[in-house]
């Protein structure tokens, strides 16, 4: 099945995720959308209502605990939160699982978080390892879940009209195809991935790890709707060199084709246009989206998308107030901007998780108008 954008307004983003999640109640209706997506046998069909059953489960025991984490404080708020998210990545292994990883046939290498907290100076250096068998929650997690395909503008002029739209225009890329990052990752690095935090790790005076910019296709057809022109127009923002590097070095053209390239800009922003007339392969690091107009690029971190970063940072924070409170407690005293960062982390993980999920089980990326 194709993927769609559904452009959606930011303000209660939330509660029209949750609603689309809730239709997933509807056990006949989500059967036959999942019969239309999968080629299932009809022996099958008994465990794949079951197992849809526990998906509906898990969405309104995630529901649950996002509402009790809007209405607690900062001592709590990231441990419930983290386990709203742990039942929405149920959510997705069910609906693209096998029967093998319903909740009574997982295998028991699956019990258990699936990451190691290793401990540190201060919060932001605390880390998560994922096991090296990839084994636990996170690993079966990691094996199900993709990045959403890039999307940008699509230009198309018809002879004499000209229309514009947003598409997809790449393939999606499952995470199990992607090297594993075996090694620790840090609180800091996850709240550097988050497309909504970006603005304020600046003004932290942190590095954001993704690069603002977008993606336009422009296509032209003649009278005979034969292609006469068809171009990518990438473009990137100034951002840290160090940032910078790290997403230009994820393109990659064949050489016979570096002619079909032309760039301008300088040592932090690029403006690029690729000629596709002739088709060829290339390849564009992945991307994250809040709304229309952007795109998050990431380098060297696409090891993981949104949904992950969001998975990483939240098991972290819940893990260090739940067993180190005497950490958290130390922070809070001290009324630290680290509180009042994670705090816009856990907020933005309210808004974004449920939509991020609705997405996969739907097939649908959401951009904010």
């Amino acid at each position: 099945m194709n993927t769609t954008i559904t452009t959606i307004k930011e303000r209660m983003s939330s509660e029209y995720a949750w609603r689309r999640l809730r239709q997933f109640n509807d056990i006949d209706r989500a059967l036959s959308h999942l019969l239309k997506a999968r080629d299932i046998p009809r022996s099958q069909h008994s465990n794949a209502r079951k197992q849809l059953q526990q998906l509906a489960f898990s969405v309104q025991q995630a529901f649950e605990f996002a509402k009790v984490s809007e209405n607690t404080g900062s001592t709590t708020r990231p441990l419930l939160t983290y386990y709203a998210l742990t039942s929405l990545a149920n959510a997705e292994i069910l609906w693209k699982g096998s029967g093998d990883q319903s909740f009574d046939r997982r295998e028991s290498r699956y019990n258990g978080h699936g990451l190691e907290l290793i401990r540190a100076d201060g919060i932001l250096e605390y880390s998560a390892r994922a096991n090296a068998n990839l084994s636990g929650l996170f690993g079966l997690w990691r094996q199900h879940s993709a990045h959403a395909p890039l999307c940008g503008k699509r230009t198309l002029n018809d002879h004499e009209v000209t229309t514009e739209t947003h598409v997809p225009i790449s393939l999606q890329t499952a995470l199990k195809d992607v090297e594993p990052h075996l090694h620790p990752i840090s609180l800091l690095e996850c709240l550097s991935n988050i497309p909504a935090l970006q603005d304020s790790m600046n003004k932290y005076g942190f590095t954001p790890k993704l690069a603002r910019g977008y993606v336009e296709k422009q296509l032209r057809i003649d009278e005979n709707q034969i292609p006469t022109k068809s171009q990518f127009l990438i473009t990137i923002h100034p951002c840290a060199p160090e940032t910078f590097n790290d997403v230009v070095s994820m393109f990659e053209f064949p050489p016979r084709y570096v002619d079909k390239v032309q760039t301008r800009g300088n040592y932090n922003s690029i403006a690029a246009a690729v000629d596709v007339t002739d088709p060829f392969y290339f390849r564009m690091p992945e991307g994250f989206y809040l709304d229309k107009r952007n795109t998050y690029f990431i380098g060297s971190g696409g090891h993981l998308n949104e949904f992950g970063y969001y998975y990483v940072g939240l098991y972290i924070c819940g893990m260090i107030s739940r067993y180190y409170p005497h950490v958290w407690i130390k922070e809070l005293k001290k009324d630290s901007y680290v509180i009042t960062l994670i705090d816009e982390f856990v907020d933005h993980a309210l808004d974004r998780l449920p939509l991020l999920t609705a997405g996969v089980l739907t097939n649908e990326i959401f951009l904010y108008d």
